[in-house]
């Protein structure tokens, strides 16, 4: 079959992102490549469904900081043990989430020491996460320099399926308990019709601290709930159209509602298939309403996001393989108080972008992907994000790769609106009493990175080994310089702006190597970082990126066919901003056990050792928690 015919069909694949997932499995989507993983230009992890049930996971940050180069970190500070995840040292709010290949609402950038981005999805419904490590401006635009998480929902096969999974679990130390219970329904309605729907609710009792004031970990409950429909006008046509629904509610103990957040994402998507050209359009909607109870956060964050999207994929050309894209965006956020709406904060951005890559094959060995975004936003300006990577192929089962990106993620509209102010109290007592205040900057430039990486892969069979290194320098990092105090009696007020001061180095090193059948029935995963970062304006280390990181998963069949996963998670030494603090190591065992045909019964523990860390850092791990969970297919 020639190359061309190759390239349609797994473009067609691509697009329509329907049939058995072990074809998936063999493509990075995120990268818009029809390219085999190894093939794929960049850094890139696959996380299966099969490997999210050998853990006890509750949001996708948990399943993926047990990944290389992917490390469990804050945005802003944190509170109530939240935390966030970080790409290759790069803050939280530079690492786009995509739901099926759609940008969902950047509440890291917007609620400081949020991590509402993490629980979107029901976890039974992804069918993998891919996460393409490194700047990815060049296809996604900001908010992409430190990569992207695309979490790819189940697609409806020939034959309808159900499952059922109920979860329950309790901690050792103060009896807060979990409770987990999701189904999924899919398949075809009628020849042309097909559907999936997805359901979950979580119950997690917050995790009291000494005092059992205040949570050391908040409590959650989620309800998620997702429905998807495709439609096959012809065999060239089709449209689908998804809507999710969400609301969680964090309780911190002293607040049952510290946060109520409500989540909607709809979409709708034509795909036209010609001879050589693969088309997509897509009109989306996301919005995220953040409202507390806190008597000293009675207002909401309104966030909505307006995306119109036109893609098209070209095979024609020999040896080429292009992606044309255009976009448009348009971001909006309300701060609406409940008892002063004088005081209300209301802006928006409308963002213009073009974009265009080329996958181009030099004779049987060698790829180069070649690929710009340009990013019109009506404040700040123009960006352009250029791209360039190869792959060259040693023999059928080596490759080496390296390759430059450019990434930028623009100011948040709070830090570019001049008509921002933020204050809060620091001492309450004092007299004048004394606020912080922060004030937006329309002259704030985007933060940009530029980005290098060298690596070598291997796959072969059940094997694959890849190791990276990478160097970014990050430049115009936004934070904030001291702007005078103002003193109006009682208040005095310390003026912060929003300014472009910092720039940082991040350079480091991932090694991942996985074999099933390692030893007889033994499956085995590692996965090892090196991290080196830098703040070049004071010389130290970044907040809260270890050095070092290492992650173990063991996988065997013990007699009576029972299924036990032994998951080890090493974590070097951080900088917190005053010192080095230490080390700790957290394992999680599990066992799962097929009781009869679709019914199976799993049984761990998470935290093994029931490890806390100590009051130098800014997020904590939940206690041990032992649980059970039944799974049951139809």
């Amino acid at each position: 079959m020639k190359k061309q015919t190759i390239s349609i069909i797994t473009s067609m694949l691509l697009l329509s992102q329907l049939g058995a997932s072990e074809k998936l499995e063999s493509i990075v989507i995120t990268a818009k490549s029809p390219s085999a993983a190894i093939d794929t230009a960049g850094s890139y992890t696959i996380i299966s469904q099969e490997e999210i049930k050998q853990m006890n996971a509750n949001t996708i940050a948990e399943v993926l900081a047990e990944r290389a180069g992917i490390s469990t970190g804050v945005n802003s500070g944190s509170q109530y043990g939240r935390s966030s995840i970080n790409l290759r040292g790069m803050d939280s709010k530079h690492s786009l989430i995509l739901i099926d290949g759609k940008r969902v609402s950047a509440s890291d950038a917007l609620i400081g020491m949020s991590d509402f981005a993490y629980s979107w999805v029901p976890l039974n419904a992804i069918e993998k996460i891919e996460v393409v490590k490194g700047p990815m401006s060049s296809l996604y635009g900001s908010s992409a320099i430190g990569g992207v998480v695309n979490i790819i929902t189940k697609k409806p096969k020939e034959n309808f399926f159900g499952e059922v999974d109920a979860k329950y679990g309790f901690s050792s130390a103060d009896g807060a308990d979990e409770q987990d219970y999701s189904f999924n329904l899919g398949g075809k309605i009628t020849d042309k019709l097909s559907a999936t729907f997805f359901g979950q609710m979580i119950k997690i009792e917050p995790m009291k601290d000494g005092s059992n004031i205040l949570a050391k970990r908040e409590g959650r409950d989620v309800k998620n709930g997702i429905i998807n429909l495709w439609y096959d006008i012809d065999d060239s046509q089709q449209i689908a159209i998804s809507s999710m629904r969400g609301n969680e509610i964090r309780d911190n103990l002293k607040y049952e509602e510290y946060y109520d957040i409500d989540k909607s994402h709809d979409s709708i998507e034509y795909r036209k298939y010609f001879d050589d050209i693969k088309m997509n359009l897509k009109y989306y909607m996301t919005s995220l309403d953040a409202h507390s109870d806190d008597a000293s956060l009675l207002y909401t964050h309104k966030m909505d996001d307006e995306v119109i999207n036109a893609e098209f994929a070209i095979s024609k050309f020999e040896n080429n393989y292009i992606i044309i894209g255009a976009e448009r965006r348009v971001e909006k956020y309300h701060k609406a108080y409940d008892l002063t709406p004088a005081k209300d904060f209301k802006d928006e951005i409308d963002y213009m972008s073009f974009y265009l890559q080329d996958e181009i094959a030099f004779g049987e060995k060698t790829l180069l992907t070649l690929g710009a975004r340009y990013d019109k936003h009506e404040k700040f300006g123009g960006e352009l994000s250029p791209k360039a990577y190869l792959v060259y192929k040693l023999d059928d089962y080596n490759r080496l790769k390296g390759g430059y990106g450019h990434g930028f993620n623009a100011p948040s509209l709070t830090q570019n609106s001049d008509d921002y102010v933020l204050a809060y109290p620091i001492n309450t007592s004092s007299m004048p009493m004394l606020f912080y205040r922060f004030q937006g900057n329309s002259e704030l430039k985007p933060e940009i990175s530029d980005s290098f990486e060298i690596g070598y892969e291997y796959a072969k069979d059940t094997t694959s080994f890849k190791t990276t290194a990478f160097y970014t320098k990050v430049s115009d990092l936004i934070t904030y310089k001291d702007n005078g105090t103002t003193v109006v009696m009682p208040i005095a007020y310390q003026e912060k702006l929003y300014s472009n001061v910092d720039e940082a180095t991040i350079y480091g090193l991932e090694v991942e190597y996985e074999k099933k059948q390692f030893l007889s029935n033994l499956d085995i995963y590692m996965g090892y970082s090196y991290l080196h970062t830098e703040d070049e304006a004071t010389g130290k280390e970044l907040l809260l990126r270890p050095s070092h990181k290492a992650n173990l998963k063991l996988s065997t069949i013990l007699p009576l066919n029972i299924k036990s996963t032994l998951r080890v998670n090493y974590i070097g030494e951080q900088y917190n901003g005053e010192k080095d603090i230490g080390s700790y190591a957290t394992a999680g065992l599990q066992f799962s056990k097929e009781m009869m045909k679709n019914l199976t019964l799993f049984a761990g523990v998470d935290n093994l050792t029931d490890k806390q860390l100590d009051d130098d850092y800014d997020f904590q791990l939940k206690n041990r928690v032992i649980y059970s969970r039944i799974n049951y297919k139809f």
